[in-house]
C-alpha cells in the first residue's frame, strides 16, 4: 500500500509537471496583453513584381509598465518580417514562427517603457510578390489581434485612378511618378484594388439535358447571364446553339433546347462578362412600383414606422411630400440613402446564416417584419424593394453571383441583391443592404463590380427561377489578363417574292447573321423610301422577344402595300441593339422582281391587237376619204 501511495504521489507530481510545462510554452495573448490596446497603419507599395509593405504597429497602455516581449500575428505564411522600433530608430531582434498561413514574430521591446502618453511603436517590414499579368490586387492589412487604424497604398502613376476598392477610399494624391490613395479604417482584412476600365469575368456553363422517359420531344430551358446597363456579355462558345433564344419583359436570357425522345444534349457555354460604368440616361418603368405578392406591405404602421425614422434623420421635407418626382435632387439622395439604412436598421439576419443562397422558406415583405431578427438576403430584397414600391420607387430583385474578389469568401457565391431606379442618375443603381450588415463593409454608392446579375425579376417576384446551383454548372472567376474585344458585327440583305400589280402587298424577308461575338436583342427599320417601313413588318411572323446570338441568323417579313409602291428599286437603314447601349447600324438595298399576270398579258395583247386594228381602220378610212374621193369628184 505504501509503495501504491508512493507510485500515485510520483504520477501526479509528473502529472503537474507537465502540466506547467505545456501552460509554461502556450501562448495566451489575450491573457498575457489584455492591459495593452494594439493598433495598425499599413503602408504598401505596389510594384511590378512585390508589394512592399510597412507596417507600424502602436502598443498602448493605460498603466505604465515594461514590456520586454510582443508577438504580432500576421495571417500571411512563410514571411521574411524585419523588425525597428521607432522611438530610438534602432533595429531589434524579432523571431519568426511559421504555423500554416499565420507568421508569429516574437519581437524584443528591449525592456521599453509603455504608458498612457507614450505609446511603443514598432516598425515592420516585409515583402510578397505579385502576380505581374494582372490588373488586380489583394493586400493582406491585418495584424491579428490588433485594430487596423488606416491603409495606405502606393502605386505607378502610370496605372491612373482605381476602378474599384473593396473599401471606399479618400483623395487620390500623386506623389512624384506614384499615385498614393488612404483608407480609414478598412473594414476588410485583405484589401481588394482593381486598376483598368472594366473588370471582365471568363464564365462557362455545363449543363446535360436528358429525354430518356418521354416519348415526346421535351423542351429544357436554360437562364444565362443577361445584357444590362453595366453588364455585357461576350460569347465565345454556345455549342450546341439553342432552337430558341427568348428575351423576357426584365430583359432575362433564356436558351431553349428541344431534346428528342431517348436524346441527351451535352450543353457547353463559354464567355465573358464585362462590368463598366455605363452613363446612358434611362426612362423609369413606371410598372415596377406595382406592389404585388411578397413586394407589398399591408401594415400600414410599417409606413409610419419608416416615416418617423426618416424625419429623426433629418428629412423633414417628408412632412409635406414622399413623393420622389417632386423632390430636389438633393433631398432625393437624402431620401435614397436614408431608406437604404431604414432597411439595415429595421431587420437583422440570422446569426447562424451563411453566404449565398439557402433553401429556408420565402416568407415575404409583409411576413419579415413580424420577425425581423430572422431575416436573410432574399428576406432584405423582399422587404426592401416592397418599401421603395410604396414610396413610388421603381425597384427590383436580382439574383446573381458575388464574386471573390472582395474577400468575402474564398470562393464566390450565389446572392439576392435590390436595383431601384435613381432620377438624380436616370439610371437603375444596384444596392446591397444585407451583405453591408452582414460584413460591415458599407456599400451603398459603391458600383459593386463584384456583384454579377444572373436574372433580374420585375413584373414577378416569382419568375424566371435561376438555373443553376451548383459549382460544376456555373463556374466563374475574374480574368485580368483577357485581351477579349466586344465584336458587333451584323450582315443583313433583302429579297423579295415575285410582284405583280394584281397583289395587294410586296413581301419582302430581311435576313440578318450575326457575326460577332455580343447579342442581338432588336433590330429596328429606322429609314427607307417607303415611308413608316417599320409598320409594314409581318405582326404574325415577328417575334420582337427573339435574340439573335453569335453565329445565329433570324429573318424579319415585312409586307407592303401595292400602293406604297411607287417604284421597284428600294433602301432600308437597319440598326442592331443591345440592352448594354452597343448599337450597329447598316444600310440594305435590292430590286422588287415584278412580273405581269397571264390574264393581264392577254387582255393587253387583245387591247394591243383592237388598237393596231382600229389604226389601221382609220388609216384605211382615211385614205379612201382623201384618194378615192378626189378622182370621182372631178368626174
Amino acid at each position: 500500500m505504501k509503495n501504491l501511495t508512493g507510485c500515485l504521489k510520483k504520477i501526479l507530481l509528473l502529472f503537474s509537471f507537465t502540466v506547467f510545462l505545456l501552460f509554461s510554452f502556450k501562448k495566451y495573448p489575450a491573457q498575457a496583453q489584455q492591459d495593452f490596446n494594439i493598433y495598425t497603419n499599413f503602408s504598401h507599395v505596389i510594384s511590378e513584381t512585390t508589394i512592399n509593405t510597412q507596417a507600424v504597429l502602436q502598443i498602448r497602455s493605460e498603466n505604465t509598465q515594461v514590456v520586454s516581449f510582443y508577438t504580432a500575428s500576421i495571417p500571411i505564411k512563410n514571411l521574411d518580417v524585419h523588425c525597428k522600433i521607432i522611438k530610438t530608430g534602432k533595429d531589434t531582434n524579432c523571431t519568426k514562427y511559421y504555423r500554416g498561413s499565420v507568421t508569429d514574430i516574437l519581437i524584443d521591446l528591449q525592456n521599453s517603457v509603455v504608458s498612457k502618453d507614450s505609446p511603443i511603436e514598432v516598425e515592420l517590414t516585409y515583402s510578397i510578390p505579385t502576380n505581374q499579368d494582372t490588373n488586380s490586387y489583394t493586400i493582406p492589412s491585418e495584424v491579428l489581434d490588433a485594430k487596423t487604424n488606416g491603409v495606405t497604398i502606393t502605386y505607378p502613376q502610370k496605372w491612373g485612378e482605381p476602378l474599384w476598392t473593396s473599401d471606399p477610399f479618400g483623395d487620390l494624391k500623386l506623389n512624384g511618378s506614384q499615385y498614393s490613395i488612404y483608407i480609414s479604417n478598412p473594414q476588410n482584412a485583405d484589401i481588394s484594388i482593381l486598376f483598368g476600365k472594366s473588370i471582365i469575368y471568363k464564365f462557362s456553363v455545363n449543363r446535360v439535358f436528358s429525354n430518356q422517359e418521354n416519348s415526346e420531344p421535351q423542351t429544357f430551358e436554360l437562364v444565362l447571364p443577361p445584357d444590362t446597363h453595366k453588364q455585357n456579355i461576350i460569347w465565345e462558345e454556345i455549342s450546341p446553339l439553342p432552337n430558341s433564344t427568348i428575351i423576357d419583359e426584365d430583359g432575362n436570357y433564356t436558351f431553349k433546347y428541344i431534346v428528342e425522345s431517348n436524346q441527351t444534349v451535352d450543353c457547353k457555354i463559354t464567355g465573358y462578362i464585362n462590368l463598366a460604368e455605363n452613363n446612358e440616361k434611362l426612362n423609369p418603368d413606371i410598372s415596377l412600383t406595382k406592389e404585388t405578392g411578397y413586394w407589398k406591405i399591408t401594415d400600414e404602421a410599417e409606413k409610419k414606422r419608416l416615416i418617423s425614422y426618416l424625419l429623426d434623420k433629418g428629412l423633414t421635407f417628408i412632412n409635406d411630400n414622399t413623393d420622389p418626382q417632386k423632390m430636389t435632387e438633393e433631398q432625393r439622395q437624402l431620401f435614397y440613402k436614408y431608406l437604404y439604412t431604414y432597411i439595415i436598421d429595421r431587420l437583422n439576419y440570422d446569426k447562424d446564416t451563411k453566404l449565398g443562397i439557402s433553401n429556408t422558406p420565402r416568407v415575404g415583405a409583409n411576413s419579415i417584419i413580424k420577425t425581423p431578427n430572422k431575416a436573410n438576403a432574399q428576406d432584405y430584397a423582399d422587404f426592401y424593394i416592397a418599401l421603395l414600391r410604396k414610396m413610388q420607387i421603381p425597384a427590383k430583385m436580382v439574383i446573381g453571383y458575388i464574386s471573390n474578389i472582395s474577400g468575402y469568401a474564398s470562393d464566390g457565391f450565389y446572392h439576392y441583391w435590390v436595383e431601384y431606379f435613381d432620377l438624380n442618375k436616370s439610371q437603375w443603381v444596384q444596392v446591397d443592404p444585407f451583405l453591408e450588415e452582414y460584413t460591415g463593409h458599407s456599400l451603398f454608392g459603391s458600383p459593386l463590380y463584384d456583384h454579377i446579375t444572373i436574372l433580374t425579376r420585375g413584373q414577378s417576384p416569382l419568375s424566371p427561377t435561376i438555373t443553376f446551383y451548383s459549382q460544376n454548372d456555373f463556374v466563374v472567376a475574374s480574368d485580368t489578363n483577357s485581351q477579349i474585344q466586344k465584336n458587333f458585327n451584323v450582315t443583313s440583305q433583302i429579297s423579295f417574292d415575285e410582284y405583280n400589280i394584281a397583289k395587294k402587298y410586296a413581301v419582302g424577308y430581311i435576313y440578318s447573321s450575326n457575326n460577332g461575338n455580343i447579342a442581338v436583342t432588336e433590330t429596328q427599320l429606322n429609314k427607307s423610301d417607303i415611308p413608316n417601313i417599320s409598320k409594314y413588318i409581318d405582326p404574325v411572323a415577328k417575334n420582337s422577344s427573339q435574340i439573335l446570338l453569335p453565329k445565329q441568323s433570324r429573318t424579319i417579313q415585312i409586307n407592303i402595300p401595292s400602293d406604297e409602291i411607287g417604284h421597284t428599286d428600294i433602301f432600308i437603314n437597319l440598326t442592331h441593339t443591345n440592352p448594354s447601349g452597343i448599337t450597329y447600324s447598316e444600310q440594305i438595298k435590292t430590286t422588287i422582281p415584278s412580273t405581269i399576270p397571264i390574264p393581264i398579258k392577254i387582255l393587253g395583247k387583245v387591247i394591243s391587237i383592237t388598237i393596231f386594228a382600229l389604226v389601221i381602220l382609220l388609216l384605211y378610212l382615211l385614205f379612201n376619204r382623201i384618194i378615192v374621193k378626189k378622182p370621182w369628184k372631178q368626174h
